[in-house]
């Protein structure tokens, strides 16, 4: 039976916010600094950008739930225009208890599904380089390192593509 997700709300801030702490803080121990990790959850999960996200047209988010509470979440950039500017995995975390029950598979089942309706061949994502249980669920899903590229606060990250059949 598969995952129970749905479309995030501005409701779901606060529980996404926890999501994002949480699974940062088990995620990049010993990779990101504490320090640099609480600055960006600051910046980029703060209540204000989490809404302006949310509203944005070219942003679709899911959340996954278990027992009325979410356990995970997905953000997806899908441009309008899919010539110029390329649909990306832009972050999918599941908490660290409920990870390997299907949870993460569903939010990218929804994210591919919608990426495909909008005629896109190709979805991106970009990763810690050193987060090696990343780097295999992504490639298990069938995406392929395309090269690594270097991210705020000078973070190494590695670039995959999936493409996307129609």
């Amino acid at each position: 039976m598969p995952a129970p997700i749905r479309p995030a709300t501005v409701s779901d801030i606060p529980a996404i916010q926890e999501v994002a702490r949480r699974t940062w803080t088990a995620t990049y121990a010993g990779m990101i600094p504490e320090a640099t990790q609480a600055a960006f959850l600051e910046r980029a999960y703060s209540r204000e950008e989490l809404e302006r996200r949310l509203a944005h047209p070219a942003i679709r988010a899911w959340v996954a739930g278990q027992d009325g509470r979410v356990v995970g979440y997905l953000f997806l950039h899908l441009p309008e225009d899919l010539h110029t500017h390329v649909p990306e995995l832009a972050a999918i975390y599941v908490l660290p208890e409920a990870q390997g029950r299907g949870f993460g598979l569903a939010l990218f089942e929804a994210a591919v599904q919608a990426v495909r309706t909008a005629g896109a061949s190709v979805l991106w994502v970009v990763g810690h380089r050193d987060n090696h249980r990343s780097r295999s669920w992504y490639e298990r899903r069938g995406f392929v390192y395309d090269h690594d590229t270097v991210a705020w606060q000078s973070i190494p990250e590695a670039v995959y593509r999936l493409e996307i059949a129609g």
